[in-house]
């Protein structure tokens, strides 16, 4: 304990260096652009005018800033109008637009910076007709953000005095209700020598803080390289690791759901209001759960069933059919064929006690905390069981590589409908776990493990493969009972529950599809027929590339992580969603499982390969059934990463053994470090990043961040 007290004593000192140097920074290297604008003038170079993409200039036709088609599938009941009205004066303004403009000066002068005031994100081809291009123009595109008080302003970089500047407008986020008039966007005004504004951004300087602090803590000379985790205090720093990481992941939950339309919070009352009907998709089950159905309580449109093939979404839009998007529609009834297990836990009590919709948002954030709560605790019980050597520091290390590279961040970026079943299912897999480690010496917890392994399958179906891996574990409870009866009966119970959980399970199946294996998810009703939905080897291996192999997509503007391109030479409709690089690239930690291939551990060495094959089913399985996206990498990454966090393990019991100098143990502390830190950087980076273009007002941010 004094030890550890020293430790955090000493800590602090060097954090409060950190913090003075982060701050000195933000004020200077980080606001250099305003030390160097601060002296000019600005002026006003051109006015308000109205534009459209070159292609939509000079006839009405309809187009969209999203690209729908005129009729689109909408939500019933509260989906939000985020549309403006058609209007007259919408008409005029598009009869009045151009695709481009031009600002001449009379004089060719010199100009530092440009601002535009726009009334939508658009991104401009704009040419610089300066000393160095009188002719052609120094070309570049740039994306303006709207910022209402001074415009979106950006230093120029010309070669000498400017004599023309021409702006085109190549896209735009502008919107438009009325289907025969495409969206305008509106230019206020461009300015020219702006100064800068002096912006101390706290998310700038509490992210390097947090990145210095990080590798002042894990240092592998520090004290807690020499405390265990049974030492007294040990509790303590696990407690604090894991608050901080559930802070980080609560506070990432509301950086977007403050900001999207679609994912907003919207309490009345008591009662939660879901943003659309989609979101509120597990509180319409409870509704009809409470009536005594599986079936929502509303019906689909009856012409759905007229036509030939319902989940063709070129056939519903060709008939005007507005169905709830990404319901299981089935003999003419709406079914969630997401699993059930949430409106079970949330949505139905809640409703039951007060009549209001339990909001999904919080779910999901109440089972990050569940999830993260867990992973130290089985963690820490799998050290103190086979690994009792390891030092605090590596635990520390590995629980937030573990939080991490668990991928749970898509949940706190999305707390939504898609993502709740799935923290839920890695919540019940991680304490489920658990429960069985704490059945080594108290057997009964056995029961209350199959009971929450058994619920994965209520809620994500193919994570219940991972409980295989359990099986090893069970035999070493099973062998350490007395008496063979107590054998039997223990063996009897975990089983039994696992027996009534499918038939129950296997019951709400048959009465909503005819059959207890079939779950739904063909019958959805998005762009995507499943039940047409082909295999193809080629398919395959484009799966296990993106989301095992492509690197991420990196470069100098806020967040710095971007979605990784897609550029394959593919004939046929692929579903996918942003992605951010491959498990392998953006959590290096699961690197290490590879490293077991040289260990002498036989069983140890069977176990990697056997999860790591389980990794590669589930996400082949996630790909072949629905397609790449970013938060099917959840479904997988926890049990990846714990792999490579076992081999970390491994290792370092081998270096303790070998050396008491820590000559091996030094060394892979750093490797593991630096393999922690790109995944956080990594996870940090997607918390910013915009979900479909859909968060507005980052944008500003996004402008104040970037190099």
């Amino acid at each position: 304990m004094p030890q550890l007290r020293e430790t955090f004593k000493h800590q602090g000192a060097r954090l409060l260096a950190f913090a003075l140097l982060v701050v000195v920074l933000e004020l200077t290297l980080f606001n250099l652009p305003y030390w160097t604008t601060r002296s000019l003038t600005p002026e006003i170079v051109a006015g308000t005018t109205h534009m459209v993409v070159g292609e939509n200039a000079g006839e009405i036709s309809y187009a969209d800033s999203f690209g729908a088609p005129a009729v689109e599938e909408e939500s019933e009941g509260d989906a939000l109008d985020v549309f403006s009205d058609a209007t007259e004066s919408a008409e005029q303004a598009f009869r009045n637009a151009v695709p481009s403009f031009t600002v001449t000066f009379d004089e060719p002068r010199d100009v530092s910076t440009l601002s535009i005031r726009t009334s939508a994100t658009a991104t401009f081809a704009i040419r610089l007709f300066d000393e160095g291009n009188q002719v052609e123009g120094a070309p570049f595109e740039f994306t303006v953000t709207p910022n209402p008080a001074q415009g979106h302003i950006f230093q120029l970089h010309a070669y000498g005095k400017v004599h023309e500047i021409t702006f085109e407008l190549i896209a735009s986020e502008a919107y438009s209700r009325n289907p025969e008039i495409p969206p305008v966007l509106t230019v206020y005004q461009v300015d020219v020598d702006t100064p800068i504004p002096f912006t101390f951004c706290w998310l700038r300087v509490v992210l390097l803080f947090s990145v210095l602090a990080f590798v002042s803590i894990f240092n592998p000379r520090s004290r807690l390289a020499s405390v265990r985790l049974g030492s007294p205090g040990a509790t303590r720093a696990i407690v604090i690791v894991t608050g901080v990481m559930i802070a980080i992941f609560l506070v990432a939950c509301f950086v977007q759901t403050n900001y999207t339309r679609t994912f907003s919070f919207g309490w009345q009352g008591l009662s939660y209001i879901h943003p659309d009907r989609t979101q509120a998709e597990y509180a319409d089950l409870a509704r009809a759960l409470a009536h005594g159905q599986v079936s929502l309580l509303y019906d689909p449109p009856t012409e759905l069933g007229h036509l030939s093939n319902p989940y063709d979404y070129g056939a519903r839009l060709s008939q005007h059919l507005r169905s709830v998007w990404d319901l299981a529609y089935y003999e003419g009834k709406y079914y969630v064929y997401f699993g059930v297990l949430p409106a079970l836990v949330f949505h139905l009590p809640f409703y039951l006690l007060t009549g209001a919709d339990f909001p999904t948002p919080v779910a999901a954030m109440i089972m990050i905390v569940v999830f993260l709560i867990g992973v130290s605790f089985f963690f820490c019980r799998l050290v103190k069981e086979f690994f009792p050597q390891t030092s605090l520091l590596m635990v520390m290390l590995l629980i937030v590589a573990l939080d991490f590279s668990s991928l749970i961040i898509y949940c706190s970026r999305q707390p939504i409908l898609y993502t709740l079943p799935v923290i839920m299912a890695l919540a019940c897999l991680v304490w489920g776990a658990a429960c069985y480690l704490v059945a080594l010496r108290r057997p009964l917890f056995i029961i209350g493990g199959s009971v929450l392994l058994a619920c994965i399958a209520a809620a994500r179906p193919q994570i219940l493969a991972f409980c295989v891996l359990l099986v090893p574990l069970g035999f070493k409870v099973l062998k350490r009972q007395p008496s063979r009866g107590r054998k039997i009966g223990v063996l009897v119970g975990a089983l039994a529950l696992f027996a009534v959980a499918f038939a129950l399970l296997g019951w709400y199946n048959a009465a909503r599809f005819g059959s207890p294996f079939d779950f739904g998810s063909a019958y959805n009703l998005t762009g995507n027929d499943m039940t047409h939905r082909p295999f193809s080897l080629e398919a395959a291996a484009l799966y296990l590339f993106y989301y095992f192999l492509q690197p991420p997509a990196i470069d100098l503007t806020f967040p710095y992580v971007h979605a990784t391109p897609f550029d394959v030479s593919w004939a046929g409709w692929l579903v996918r969603e942003d992605m951010f690089g491959g498990l392998l690239m953006i959590c290096p930690l699961v690197l290490f499982a590879i490293s077991l291939i040289w260990s002498d551990a036989r069983k140890l060495k069977l176990f990697s390969l056997v999860a790591m094959l389980f990794v590669v089913i589930v996400a082949l399985f996630d790909g072949i059934a629905a397609g790449l996206l970013a938060r099917y990498q959840m479904d997988f990454g926890f049990v990846a990463a714990l792999v490579g966090a076992v081999a970390v393990l491994y290792w370092d019991k081998r270096g303790a053994g070998l050396s008491d100098s820590g000559a091996l143990e030094r060394p892979l502390v750093r490797l593991v470090k630096a393999c922690v830190l790109i995944t956080t950087l990594v996870c940090l980076g997607i918390i910013f990043t915009p979900y479909n273009s859909g968060v507005w007002n980052l944008d500003y941010l996004v402008a104040t961040m970037s190099l």
